[in-house]
């Protein structure tokens, strides 16, 4: 950048110079001129008089205009210099910022106020097939967009006029051929005297990272519900079997009987899993409102864990403040599903003697709920990643990794948050809430 600045002030103040010895060779030139003009004797001595005339006026007269010359010669010199090293600066820096903007991988889109495009980078061309030639000063609407796309683009390019940026949105473009590529796009604008002047896009071409996680929803949905059936068929062949509606067993057959129940309930479990976070991910899941007894309806979930809490000496204590509301507008399976997922990790990760407390609290628009033990914990390196799909840490033992991921994405369904409070060695505080009248989504 600095050489080509300094090659363009050599070749202005070269320009500079020769405009200046123009002045002040006209500045002579004008001088003798004028004298030679002013005699009509063209004798060496009268001619000579001529140039150097006596009054003094006169030569001051032309001395300022021999002055005048030379500034007019300098000043202009010195102008154009600067004026042409300026434009070649800046026609040098903008096919520098054009040769940048065409090797990023990204698509760079720029539009005005109206929505013409004013920019179209290399690699917009390569996705549409058309050239900047062809788009530029056309609206994005009339060339690119998919028609059920126009009303949402055109949603969010106001948003960006009145100065709410930076936002990000989907949309699909078609392509010269026809074809439709879904980019998405981060979007800021760059303004002038707080009016927005220009709206900039980069965006990234995601239609094969869409399609492939189309495909793994789809496939993790059918290997779930085909194998839900012949797991829930043969749980209930084994129970009859214990149950000696098939002929009596002895003490061991019923014992190994039992054991492979229980590894089949392990593969129930892992099955429902797996169905569940299908559905969510392909945007199935709708909380189904409905007034739900929030207080009753997590004493019994903590009552139904106190046989097996038991059974590993481990006390399940529930709490809940007065002012909790008796009831709120949410989904009461679900949120069953979240407590007790909740409730099982911690006793999954309890010693013998530990105490699990469940905690129901106010909190003026929401309710809350903390579910905590005094476990093993959650390496601090594995916290920032557990509520993340199929995320195990280390001291997992077994499970799919998408439990808490479910419990979050449930929270988040019904306008809430979750976090966790874990310290390794000393138990682990996760924590919800919801609001306690939620606005029915449609």
């Amino acid at each position: 950048m600095q050489i080509r600045a300094e090659a363009a002030r050599q070749g202005g103040g070269m320009f500079g110079r020769r405009l200046f010895l123009l002045g002040l060779g006209l500045a002579a030139v004008s001088w003798f001129a004028e004298a030679a003009l002013d005699t009509l004797v063209f004798r060496q001595g009268a001619f000579v008089q001529r140039i150097l005339p006596d009054d003094p006026n006169e030569i001051w007269m032309r001395l300022m205009i021999c002055g005048l010359f030379v500034f007019l010669g300098w000043y202009g010199g010195r102008s154009v210099a600067v004026i042409a090293g300026m434009e070649r600066s800046l026609r040098e820096e903008r096919n520098f910022i054009t040769s940048v903007l065409d090797t990023v991988g990204a698509l760079i889109l720029v539009v005005d106020r109206e929505g013409r495009i004013t920019l179209f980078n290399r690699e917009c061309e390569k996705t549409t097939g058309y050239s900047a030639a062809d788009v530029i000063g056309r609206s994005i609407g009339d060339v690119l967009l998919a028609g059920e796309d126009a009303g949402p683009v055109r949603e969010e390019f106001g948003k960006l006029l009145a100065g709410r940026f930076p936002a990000s949105l989907e949309y699909h473009w078609l392509t010269r051929g026809g074809d439709r590529r879904l980019i998405a796009w981060a979007n800021t604008a760059l303004t002038d005297d707080g009016a927005v002047k220009y709206v900039i896009s980069t965006g990234i071409d995601v239609t094969e990272q869409r399609r492939l996680e189309k495909e793994r929803q789809n496939l993790l949905g059918m290997f779930a519900h085909d194998m839900k059936n012949p797991v829930v068929a043969s749980a209930g062949y084994l129970t009859r079997l214990i149950e000696g509606k098939a002929g009596c067993l002895d003490e061991k057959q019923v014992s190994n009987l039992g054991i492979i129940r229980d590894e089949l309930a392990v593969v129930e479990r892992l099955v429902r899993d797996f169905l569940e976070y299908s559905r969510i991910e392909a945007g199935e899941y709708r909380p189904a409102w409905r007034p739900v007894d929030i207080r009753t309806s997590l004493s019994g979930i903590v009552a139904g864990k106190r046989a097996e809490a038991l059974k590993k000496g481990i006390t399940i204590e529930f709490k809940a403040e007065e002012r909790v509301p008796q009831r709120i507008s949410a989904d009461g399976k679900m949120l069953e599903r979240v407590v007790t997922n909740l409730l099982d990790n911690a006793l999954k990760y309890s010693r013998g003697g530990g105490i699990v407390t469940v905690q129901l609290t106010d909190r003026d628009s929401h309710i809350g709920v903390a579910v905590s033990d005094q476990g093993i914990g959650i390496p601090a390196e594995h916290v920032p990643h557990i509520f993340e799909p199929f995320y195990r840490a280390e001291n997992d033992e077994g499970g799919t990794g998408l439990g808490l991921c479910i419990v979050k994405r449930i929270v988040e369904a019904h306008g809430g948050t979750v976090r966790v409070h874990s310290t390794e060695g000393d138990g682990s505080t996760f924590y919800f809430t919801i609001p306690k009248k939620t606005e029915r989504k449609t």
